[in-house]
């Protein structure tokens, strides 16, 4: 954004293929899902700048089938977990000067993530059972980030976002009552934090890299500790090749190409 001269819109997808092996037997899902995006105007030229985002906070989606067999009765379990949590960020960028950049973002958390489970018995006189359960998810919380050029082509860019305040929201369902079990409460999520540079060498090579970080392992707040909840990490190292300036180059010349992991 801090370079910007024209507006600028951003929209992406995804599509995800997992494939692995759960107790010798070969399991795989596929889904595919909006994957972000990004709005960046430039209110005065060099100076300030407003962004507007919206991207995946946290995917769910997995199902299996599992087989029992419990005093001589057997029955066969249907899961599904579903849904995502998305995060609104709107940001106002200051350029100080020309090596240092400064933003504050007001983060909006919302969404809902859905288990469900479905209990089938090969015995007629059994009847089959459900129960479902809803987790709601909105509160607001802040952010900030820095970017600095103090070294020509070198950028190095660093942001943090505090933990927000969170409306959490659980309902449960089963095929036993019928009716919604609801339960209201107050948590956060944990801070999150990453830094990243890029170097751009030869006017049309660009590499770059970051490292994200968030501890889930206190649960979603300072008061609970969930067995299941670690640490989050995301490394990235890539290359990027520019296209040519100029309107008499080949066609394939006039596209970004990048790699990365």
């Amino acid at each position: 954004w801090r370079y910007l001269k024209y507006t600028r819109i951003n929209i992406s997808a995804r599509y995800n293929y997992v494939r692995t092996e759960v107790f010798n037997q070969q399991v795989s899902s596929k889904n595919g899902n909006f994957n972000g995006l990004q709005l960046a105007v430039p209110i005065k030229q060099d100076q300030f700048y407003l962004g507007l985002s919206i991207s995946p906070y946290s995917l769910v989606n997995f199902g299996y089938t599992l087989n029992y067999q419990t005093n001589n009765q057997n029955y066969v379990e249907n899961a599904f977990y579903e849904g995502n949590v998305s995060r609104a960020q709107l940001g106002l960028v200051w350029a100080a000067n020309n090596w240092l950049s400064l933003s504050a973002g007001l983060n909006f958390f919302f969404g809902s993530i859905i288990d469900r489970y479905y209990l089938f018995f090969n015995d007629p006189a059994i009847s089959d059972d459900f129960y479902e359960i809803k987790y709601q998810f909105q509160g607001p919380g802040l952010g900030t980030s820095v970017h600095l050029n103090f070294i020509k082509n070198l950028y190095i860019a660093g942001f943090i976002d505090l933990k927000p305040d969170i409306a959490f929201r659980r309902i449960t369902q089963s095929s036993i009552t019928f009716e919604e079990e609801r339960e209201n409460m107050d948590t956060t999520f944990p801070i999150y934090l990453g830094l990243g540079a890029s170097y751009q060498f030869y006017s049309q090579w660009t590499v770059s890299s970051d490292f994200t970080y968030q501890d889930w392992s206190n649960g979603l707040d300072d008061k609970k500790t969930v067995e299941n909840l670690g640490t989050f990490y995301h490394i990235g190292m890539g290359l990027e090749h520019a296209p040519q300036a100029g309107t008499k180059i080949a066609f394939l010349n006039k596209f970004d190409t990048r790699v990365g992991f």
